[in-house]
């Protein structure tokens, strides 16, 4: 369970992890997932993707049988084969644990990511499930500064730390500021982090304004096409965008 407010870099770990990581992976966004839906999505989702239509498909897609069952019939068949399997949740803090928890335990031979914010069910699925979150705390300042360094920019180290205060050091909001710093402050971390303190004084607000004029700076057709993507609720493929 990797466990991290938004802009944390769950997303990336995930990304680089995978590059890694032995047999399919199996992405799945659960937000807006009723809990009483969540095995059959779950389900379905990996045999679609490791069955081909036909007979195969059709053998693990049973008529009438609930999505647990066809979850538990998923996992043992891909057991059979030898096959790795890697099943990532995404925000999983949104969803009762009884449910995930199920899905889980239905799914015994398949190997289970959960992404999740530090709220709500998280506590719940640690103490249920037996397993210990990793926490994506931020950047340090070290890493703050060679980011800045690599995008043009400069400032001493309370430059660096007074962005980590502002940013929660969140990798997102961190580089998105370094942004905004290298092309409206001539690289000055110092002038943004003034600048941002006397507009902010939370660290969602920082965050707000950081995002707010990064979109600002897009080209208007860029912008255009952003706004229509983040009302998109399915996946979409590279290709597709």
């Amino acid at each position: 369970m990797i466990v991290g407010y938004s802009g944390a870099g769950k997303t990336s770990w995930l990304a680089q992890s995978a590059q890694h990581a032995s047999g399919a992976l199996v992405y799945l966004d659960i937000a807006d997932t009723p809990g009483a839906a969540l095995a059959s999505v779950v389900a379905r989702e990996v045999a679609g993707r490791l069955f081909q239509t036909g007979r195969g498909l059709g053998e693990v897609l049973l008529p009438g049988a609930s999505g647990r069952e066809i979850l538990q019939l998923l996992s043992r068949r891909l057991s059979e084969r030898g096959e790795v399997v890697t099943v990532a949740l995404d925000n999983v803090h949104q969803l009762a644990a009884d449910d995930l928890v199920g899905v889980i335990q239905s799914g015994r031979e398949l190997r289970f990511v959960l992404l999740g914010r530090p709220e709500r069910e998280i506590s719940i699925l640690e103490a249920t499930l037996g397993i210990a979150r990793e926490t994506l705390l931020g950047w340090a300042p070290d890493t703050v500064a060679a980011a800045a360094h690599d995008n043009g920019c400069h400032g001493d180290a309370a430059d660096c730390q007074r962005l980590i205060d502002l940013t929660g050091g969140l990798p997102l909001f961190v580089q998105n500021a370094i942004s905004v710093a290298g092309s409206d402050y001539d690289g000055s971390l110092k002038r943004l982090c003034a600048d941002l303190a006397q507009s902010a004084h939370t660290r969602e607000v920082a965050q707000d304004l950081i995002l707010g004029r990064v979109f600002d700076r897009l080209p208007k057709a860029v912008a255009d096409i952003a706004e229509l993507l983040s009302l998109c609720d399915a996946p979409l493929t590279r290709a597709e965008i």
